[in-house]
């Protein structure tokens, strides 16, 4: 005798409408939590990236005043006897003898010698002032980046002493 299958039992070769639906919801939380941590991570990175860029271009900046640029002198270079700082109406200006200068325009944002040549850009703010004790010159600038939603600023400080 020829049995037919009965209708009432539930055939074990496929999946019901709710189990997948239930996949489908669930491999959608896994991918909306998958992106939300990939978006976190890039962020994350470029303000990363945009804070060491902002810190290289302030130690740069810095460097470049100490130490010379090219064939421009730096201060470390200059005698005593030959420098002089001059409050200009946009900043300040160090004279370092024979025409030569390093100076921080307030209005352009930069710090550069008398051929401008720019040893720094995005400039917000900086000092130069004497310091008797150690017969140099206290230098501090802030760096500026506005590459992100929120900028990044950079202060640098350095005493410059002169040859004597």
């Amino acid at each position: 005798m020829i049995t037919q299958p009965s209708l009432n039992k539930r055939s074990r070769c496929g999946l019901s409408l709710v189990e997948v639906m239930i996949a489908i919801s669930m491999a959608t939380i896994m991918s909306i939590a998958l992106i939300g941590s990939l978006v976190v991570t890039l962020r994350s990175h470029q303000a990363n990236r945009s804070y060491n860029r902002n810190m290289d271009e302030g130690n740069t900046a810095m460097q470049r005043v100490v130490y010379g640029f090219g064939v421009s002198e730096g201060l470390r270079e200059v005698k005593l006897e030959e420098v002089s700082i001059v409050e200009t109406g946009s900043g300040w200006r160090i004279d370092t003898g024979s025409g030569n200068y390093i100076q921080w325009d307030v209005g352009n944002q930069t710090i550069q010698n008398q051929a401008g040549v720019v040893y720094a850009r995005d400039v917000i703010s900086s000092y130069a002032q004497w310091n008797q004790s150690s017969s140099g010159v206290l230098l501090g600038l802030q760096v500026e980046d506005h590459s992100l939603k929120k900028p990044i600023i950079q202060t640098l400080e350095s005493l410059v002493k002169f040859r004597n």
